[in-house]
């Protein structure tokens, strides 16, 4: 009486691989002083992978924290990244996402790791984004991620004027002249600062807020269709004969544009 003894052993046999578990959202990276308005960088921690590399990481944006009309973002950044927004602040409907998935980076070791971060560069000033991620590796990709908390750029100073033109002028009439106005990003733009030289160089300039300055919108036929235009008259000019050159730049309560 007793045990037999163990029967030949079955061939080889596995659990089936499986793809990567679904990762967690994206956070941001850095802290508040880090924060920009036209870019971005998220992290995210490595799902569960079942000791089969994750390969690369798809990340995309949207607008909505339900990932409406969300975009995959390029891998890099740059104006391929962002998700455009039209006049009316929406999403363009026309727009159709792009795969962008992130590289196989090299490792400290002779192992290759994905990364687990990203900047995302063509953001639009003051204005949240989610994100989700999602991860590869050679058996199949996971689900998306759950949408990220909402991830607010900083706002913008405004985007710098065009150079003014010549309306027409005198002694005695003043300066007359216009110019495109700028970019604001959402914000309101609350004056303009000009400034005067006789220097192309602007060598010794005088600068002129609006607080003294006439200005209204510009009625005139020049610029882009439908391009909104700012006319202003200043006085105190020079002499006849002295040549004027103006430089604008537009402020908000989120700065100062450039000259």
């Amino acid at each position: 009486k007793g045990a037999s003894k163990w029967s030949p052993a079955t061939p080889g046999a596995s659990t089936a691989a499986m793809p990567p578990e679904r990762p967690d959202p994206p956070t941001r990276l850095g802290d508040s002083n880090t924060f920009r308005p036209f870019d971005m960088c998220i992290k995210w921690q490595p799902p569960e992978c079942y000791n089969i590399a994750v390969q690369h990481y798809r990340v995309r944006q949207s607008l909505s924290p339900d990932m409406a009309d969300a975009i995959e973002v390029a891998v890099g950044g740059g104006p391929r990244g962002a998700v455009p927004i039209n006049e009316e602040g929406k999403v363009p409907e026309d727009l159709h996402a792009a795969s962008s998935p992130s590289a196989r980076r090299p490792g400290f070791s002779k192992n290759g790791y994905a990364l687990t971060q990203m900047k995302i560069k063509g953001l639009h000033p003051g204005t949240a984004y989610y994100f989700q991620v999602q991860a590869t590796n050679q058996i199949g990709e996971s689900d998306w991620s759950l949408p990220s908390v909402g991830m607010r750029t900083t706002a913008s100073p405004p985007a710098r004027c065009q150079k003014p033109k010549y309306i027409s002028g005198n002694k005695y009439d003043g300066m007359h002249i216009y110019w495109p106005i700028p970019e604001s990003y959402g914000v309101p733009i609350t004056r303009y600062d000009i400034r005067v030289s006789q220097h192309a160089m602007m060598i010794g300039e005088t600068v002129i807020t609006t607080e003294r300055v006439s200005h209204k919108p510009y009625q005139g036929t020049s610029g882009a269709m439908g391009q909104a235009l700012v006319e202003a008259v200043m006085d105190g000019c020079w002499d006849p004969g002295i040549s004027h050159f103006y430089q604008v730049r537009a402020v908000t309560s989120a700065g100062m544009g450039e000259w």
